[in-house]
């Protein structure tokens, strides 16, 4: 019993070190730009050293891109309601528990967090095409779980579809919020972006 809650508490340990040392990371991003900002400068800043940022991040880039998110969303795919399921019955799952996921987001304050991230990845373009990389990593991940959970191919061309459908909607709708220039909640706007992403999903498996 001991040994998952020492885990537990490593890992929540290293994810507070992670958020801080991003906020560090666009805190200097913002003031002196992306280019301008070494990752040497970000850990004196954030009082870790260079090999840790790299341990964590791997990439410069990722100081803006990380968030704990995706594997969230990973993880309630794969274990959302008990065996295999339907896509009409994962749907539903789904769309409750990812509006909880949603309004956690909000609860901890992360919109403004978001926000700024948003911003350094829309107007930096080596941020840019960072995130497009990460999307199309998620795609494959996604695939391979919903192939596990619905039991079919993971290369099947439904798949394939469902999974970009999914991923690049999400994106879509992130691209949204930031062209509206965050006019509109984040949670509405996710939720909004779920419930069309799973009609689309229902759709492609009826």
């Amino acid at each position: 019993m001991t040994a998952p809650r020492g885990r537990g508490f490593w890992e929540r340990a290293k994810l507070a070190a992670m958020r801080d040392i991003q906020q560090v990371a666009v805190d200097l991003f913002e003031r002196h730009g992306f280019h301008a900002v070494t990752v040497e400068q970000v850990a004196k800043a954030a009082g870790v050293s260079a090999s840790s940022i790299y341990r964590y991040f791997d990439a410069k880039e990722m100081l803006v891109l990380w968030d704990e998110y995706d594997p969230q969303i990973i993880e309630l795919v794969r274990t959302a309601g008990a065996g295999p399921q339907s896509i009409g019955q994962l749907m539903d799952i789904l769309e409750s528990a990812g509006a909880g996921l949603a309004a956690a987001i909000l609860a901890a304050g992360d919109e403004e967090r978001i926000k700024r991230r948003m911003r350094l990845v829309n107007t930096v373009p080596d941020i840019r095409a960072g995130q497009q990389r990460l999307v199309e990593e998620f795609e494959v991940e996604l695939r391979d779980v919903l192939a596990e959970r619905l039991g079919l191919e993971p290369g099947s061309l439904a798949l394939r579809i469902a999974s970009a459908q999914a991923c690049w909607g999400f994106q879509a709708a992130i691209d949204y919020w930031v062209a509206g220039e965050f006019s509109e909640p984040l949670g509405d706007v996710l939720a909004d972006a779920l419930s069309r992403v799973a009609r689309g999903l229902r759709a492609q498996f009826d």
